[in-house]
């Protein structure tokens, strides 16, 4: 594809190239945290400038380790479901350039991917729909999704939205929930969520914004949710910040070590709605 395609990206749709890069990035270490050699060969066909690539590289030293650390939550829940459930179905919400079918199909599920029309445009050039693999252009803040995926899935359903909901407004993900536990009852539902203070400061904060996209929503503690609907039920939380702290930078390891508070700031949340 050529690099105007991406360019002409702006807002949400252009953060899909974030954890692609991570994931690229990190593939090359010699102890990588997630191993993903897909996403090298997607990134070389999207033939980023050299500029391009420099401006993702300052966008924040901490955005591999991060992106890539919240990924082996993802996958690990996701693989315990597919354990447990070989026929249900993944629907990624926003899945950008993600890999996971290629790291965790087992031959027999159902994967939904739901994205904005231009990001799965640019989505299509890289992988291709199968009899158990559907791709819908839908915003996920709109009812028209619910119908395609009652036709195509199979029973439970896992949901995940990784890095998405931070740029929703909370009332959109207050209707997201809604609708999931409306009409896919029992399911779950994965997603990454951060503090308010963090959200309410991603203006400032490389590592929360690219591409003219902020940081929307924040939330103190995923509890909170519970409150929101009877409905919605938190099974799960684990934080980035728990995980390959080694490759971490000394400083974010002594202060989380110092404060240990300060790892509530990036969760992978596992909620079940309805």
């Amino acid at each position: 594809m050529s690099t105007a395609d991406f360019r002409e990206l702006r807002g949400v749709a252009r953060t899909m190239v974030l954890p692609l890069y991570a994931r690229a990035v990190q593939s090359k270490r010699r102890n990588p945290i997630l191993l993903d050699p897909h996403a090298q060969t997607i990134l070389d066909q999207l033939q980023l400038s050299a500029s391009e690539l420099a401006d993702l590289d300052k966008e924040s030293k901490l955005l591999p380790i991060v992106a890539c650390v919240a990924a082996t939550i993802y996958d690990r829940w996701v693989k315990e479901f597919l354990e447990q459930y070989p026929q249900g179905t993944i629907v990624e919400i926003g899945p950008g350039l993600d890999t996971r079918f290629e790291r965790l199909d087992n031959g027999q599920a159902t994967w939904i991917d739901i994205d904005l029309p231009e990001s799965l445009a640019i989505r299509k050039r890289f992988f291709q729909e199968t009899h158990r693999r559907h791709f819908l252009a839908e915003s996920i803040l709109e009812d028209s999704w619910v119908e395609a995926v009652s036709k195509l899935a199979n029973q439970p359903i896992l949901f995940a939205a990784e890095g998405v909901l931070f740029y929703f407004r909370e009332q959109d993900v207050r209707a997201l929930y809604t609708r999931i536990a409306d009409h896919f009852p029992g399911s779950l539902f994965l997603h990454d969520s951060c503090v308010r203070g963090v959200a309410e400061n991603s203006s400032k904060i490389r590592l929360c914004q690219t591409g003219g996209a902020h940081f929307q929503w924040g939330i103190d503690d995923i509890h909170e949710i519970e409150s929101w609907d009877p409905r919605f039920r938190v099974e799960e939380v684990d934080s980035v910040l728990n995980h390959y702290r080694s490759h971490y930078p000394w400083l974010v390891r002594f202060f989380t070590w110092l404060l240990p508070g300060m790892r509530k700031v990036f969760t992978v949340n596992k909620l079940r709605l309805g």
